[in-house]
């Protein structure tokens, strides 16, 4: 049994199901029991995912417009995509559970289960079976990603969506697509472009960003492997044009891309410089932080491109680090302090990670695929360090890259060479020195 779940990844999707439906439950019945009252409000939306409280209302009111057989205003509605979502299983499920969090909880065990297997593919890609394992395993019981999970929020998707394009990337980077192989890439490719664009518009530049240094990455292995990948290359070149032809949301109280600013009109902006969308999504984050217990750098702002260079070390340091350890054994204003105890305790497990991922990327160094992870972790935590102030949504946001991280740093941990978990089978890992590029 244990080795046909080692060799079957699927035949674990059904323990993870009931995990994260008792999960679910127990949040519920301590936010109906009223046992948390601060942390948890009748519905089980938790404090700490305020969000809910804007999109749980939004959702009604289309479950409203679909039992009325509004199907039309429905679609024509302007609310985000994940509400919409949300909406579409509420319909189903609010007759027998009402409106709280179990009536979304087939969306968000479906994304929960999705995320998984996402990065138990990504990880077996990168480093093999052994570690795949493992960074799934860290994955699934983490807890702040566990609790939400199971919440009113939109960032499942957003990571189910991230973690698809990483794959697909990573694949198209690693071994040589026939036609067949291509065209899925693509088509599954738009859709996880598309999804991201509508849930979380605002992440677009570095989304694009990533996709774009891809084929940057693949045209310099064919330098080194001296063979050319046509296949491989049109791919990554479609995915790039789709990641800038892609329509985003312009519409909605919680999805506003970062070109539109809060309050405007219809028009369309007229072009900028790129800095300032990122000084503009500053300013925002600001102000709706006002008044939360734990932000970080209010009062800087960016005038220029100069500002936002000189604050990239500091932005890094954000990304990676925050929240730091002066904020462990505070009582944060959502979480309490025992909240504020197990992030802390999460942030040294994710300091561990990071160091172990820098161990895993000197080992590897010679494979374009271990570039693009570390590459595209930098572009996602320097994006949040420079915009976001509030660190209670940095945690979360952060998710899609701490991921990639994760999984750099399984490899290390399941290493023959340091003698961990080396009981477990009798062909342990080995960490590769100098793999090929061709990887």
């Amino acid at each position: 049994m244990k080795g046909t779940i080692k060799r079957r990844p699927q035949s674990a999707l059904g323990a993870a199901a009931i995990f994260h439906l008792i999960i679910a439950i127990g949040v519920f019945a301590i936010g109906r029991s009223g046992a948390m009252p601060r942390q948890f409000d009748r519905d089980g939306i938790g404090d700490f995912a305020s969000d809910g409280h804007i999109h749980k209302p939004l959702m009604d009111s289309l479950v409203d417009l679909l039992k009325q057989g509004q199907i039309g205003s429905w679609a024509r509605s302007d609310e985000a995509v994940h509400v919409k979502v949300f909406s579409l299983a509420a319909v189903m499920t609010e007759p027998w559970l009402g409106s709280n969090i179990l009536t979304i909880e087939p969306v968000n065990l479906l994304c929960y289960l999705g995320i998984l297997m996402l990065t138990f593919t990504l990880a077996k890609m990168i480093a093999g079976l052994r570690a795949a394992w493992l960074a799934t395993l860290i994955v699934a019981l983490w807890p702040s990603l566990l609790l939400h999970s199971t919440q009113f929020l939109r960032d499942p998707l957003v990571l189910v969506a991230v973690l698809t394009l990483m794959t697909l990337l990573v694949r198209t980077l690693k071994a040589e697509l026939n036609w067949w192989r291509a065209t899925v890439s693509v088509v599954v490719g738009a859709a996880a472009i598309y999804l991201a664009w509508q849930v979380r518009p605002e992440m677009w530049l570095v989304i694009a960003a990533i996709i774009f240094v891809s084929p940057l990455l693949l045209l310099l292995k064919f330098v080194v492997t001296r063979k050319v990948l046509g296949i491989n290359l049109l791919t990554m070149v479609l995915l790039a044009v789709l990641s800038i032809a892609m329509p985003r949301s312009s519409n909605g109280i919680v999805s506003q891309p970062l070109s539109t600013a809060a309050g405007a009109g219809t028009a369309a902006p007229a072009p900028r410089p790129i800095w300032q969308p990122i000084a503009a999504a500053r300013k925002k984050f600001v102000f709706f932080s006002g008044g939360a217990g734990s932000i970080i750098d209010e009062t800087v702002f960016f005038n220029s491109a100069s500002d936002i260079i000189r604050y990239v070390p500091r932005a890094l340091e954000i990304g990676y680090f925050a929240p730091f350890p002066t904020l462990w054994l505070t009582e944060g204003g959502k979480v309490g302090s025992v909240g504020r105890i197990v992030s802390g305790c999460e942030m040294m497990l994710t300091y561990l990670f990071e160091a172990l991922a820098c161990f895993f990327v000197w080992h590897t160094r010679k494979r374009f695929s271990s570039w693009l992870l570390v590459l595209a972790t930098v572009f996602g935590m320097l994006a949040l360090g420079l915009v976001v102030t509030n660190v209670g949504t940095l945690y979360r946001v952060r998710y899609p890259f701490w991921i990639l991280i994760v999984i750099m740093a399984a490899p290390v941990l399941v290493a023959k060479q340091f003698g961990w978990f080396s009981s477990e089978t009798t062909n342990p890992a080995i960490l590769p020195d100098n793999a090929s590029p061709a990887e």
